[in-house]
């Protein structure tokens, strides 16, 4: 058969397949509540700014095109956004880099530079001045077709080695590379490939700066499952996926490598059905692991656990919540962790202070017609609807920057939630209140008060629940 019609109908057989098992759910009709219109893939921090790349069009009443950026108040579209989805994000010299099907996109500050890649980009990291990209990827470079990893100097692509291949592939020679990292001045990949350099591996291998090598025995997996994500954590690499077999040895899920052996990482984790650890991060000097599994060590889990150095435990102090939404990435942004998700309600992006887990503040900023007219005196308007129950939304207008703070009381002055805490720019704005606690409480019907706190203006107004 002709090696290009193999080619059409293998990426059409990729894309429904990786965008039904990897990278995506079913079309959803989101619910206007919710601040994220689409699905986030990937999300990644820089100080205080969090970036997130997805399927979607909008944060809030804001358009942003599959890329967005909270600068720790409130949301913003990058440029114009980017034309497809964004499977993964990093940096390299230190500007913003975005990859997915057919493209990764590098921005310069005042736009979007795309580059053209055959197949998707499902890993990005900067390594000895080049930027990396992985994932069932390939190029013609210097006589030869470079498979799974490439490399890029900024203005032509470079080879590392052969690359990596998948022999026992359906379509042969098309491997997946699911994550990029650098360990001991070395990188390493891994994914689903069983060849790199010429030489047998187990789905994670080591450039060494000349070659490609395999990493003693490998992990051993079935089929599209197999190790998914990488971490550097204290002098190791954490590897975390869906694999059962290190060298000889049964193992679950996840492992560490010293830079010469392989060890398991306590007594693992285990996951009932398909599934397995989807990201790793550190946190609070933690490691902290997500993913679908439910159980770490000998405690039952709900999707994310903790390694304190000794074992496996509990995230926090209630394991048992019915559905842990923030399982597939997670990042660390201002002291707290930060992590994405979704279920049947659509897209989630949440945060854990040390205490508690919510989902991002409604606050987004009010575009309409006089959305670019700066208010002569800052002010707090009546919330609306009133009586509400359970949400209802409040505006503020601010004349120039300033810091605020909006905070919901009962009639005891007694303090509820706090829906926002931290620096507006000047213009309008909207914020929406739930009905609950800091914990995520229901409260009772009710008299309430809503207060604003900005610079010297403070200005409070009463709110009516009902049951």
């Amino acid at each position: 058969m002709n090696q290009n019609i193999i080619r059409i109908i293998y990426f059409i057989w990729t894309a429904i397949i990786f965008q039904t098992a990897y990278s995506a759910t079913p079309d959803i009709e989101f619910p206007e509540a919710n601040e994220i219109k689409g699905e986030i893939y990937s999300i990644i921090t820089c100080g205080d700014y969090l970036v997130i790349g997805g399927d979607f069009d909008s944060i809030g009443t804001m358009a942003a095109k599959n890329i967005a950026v909270r600068d720790g108040f409130e949301w913003n579209p990058i440029g114009n956004g980017l034309d497809y989805s964004v499977e993964e994000l990093g940096f390299y010299n230190g500007d913003l880099v975005a990859g997915g099907w057919f493209y990764f996109s590098v921005w310069d500050g005042t736009g979007w530079n795309n580059v053209y890649v055959d197949g998707l980009v499902k890993a990005i990291c900067e390594y000895e001045d080049m930027l990396i990209i992985g994932g069932n990827v390939h190029r013609f470079i210097d006589e030869k077709t470079i498979r799974g990893v490439l490399a890029w100097d900024g203005a032509d692509f470079l080879s590392l080695g052969s690359g990596l291949n998948y022999l026992d592939g359906v379509f042969y020679s098309y491997p997946l590379v699911y994550d990029l990292a650098i360990f001991g001045g070395d990188l390493y990949a891994c994914g689903i490939f069983d060849e790199a350099d010429g030489q047998s591996c187990q789905g994670i291998a080591r450039w060494d700066g000349s070659n490609w090598l395999p990493l003693q025995n490998g992990l051993s997996y079935h089929g599209e499952n197999g190790p998914y994500t990488m971490h550097v954590y204290g002098n190791k690499l954490i590897v975390g996926g869906f694999f059962d077999v290190l060298g000889t040895d049964s193992i679950s899920l996840v492992a560490s490598w010293d830079g010469d052996n392989w060890e398991p990482l306590g007594e693992g984790i285990y996951s009932a059905s398909i599934g397995g650890i989807y990201s790793m991060v550190t946190y609070d000097n933690h490691l902290v692991a997500s993913g679908k599994f439910s159980r770490a060590g000998e405690f039952e889990v709900n999707n994310i656990a903790l390694w304190d150095e000794l074992q496996w435990r509990p995230f926090w102090d209630n394991p048992q919540q019915d559905d842990f939404l923030y399982k597939y990435h997670l990042a660390e942004n201002k002291d707290c962790l930060v992590a994405s998700g979704w279920d049947t309600s659509g897209s989630h992006l949440g945060r854990w202070d040390g205490i508690v887990w919510t989902e991002f503040d409604i606050q987004t900023r009010i575009e309409d017609e006089d959305a670019y007219s700066i208010p002569e005196y800052p002010g707090l308007s009546q919330n609306y609807p009133n009586p509400f129950n359970p949400r209802t939304t409040m505006e503020y207008s601010l004349p120039r920057s300033s810091a605020v703070t909006i905070t919901i009381y009962n009639v005891l002055g007694q303090k509820i939630v706090t829906l926002f805490d931290g620096i507006s720019t000047a213009g309008k704005y909207e914020l929406v209140w739930d009905g609950t606690d800091r914990t995520g409480k229901p409260m009772p019907g009710g008299i309430y008060f809503c207060r604003i706190d900005a610079g010297a203006f403070f200005k409070t107004i009463k709110m009516v629940m009902i049951n």
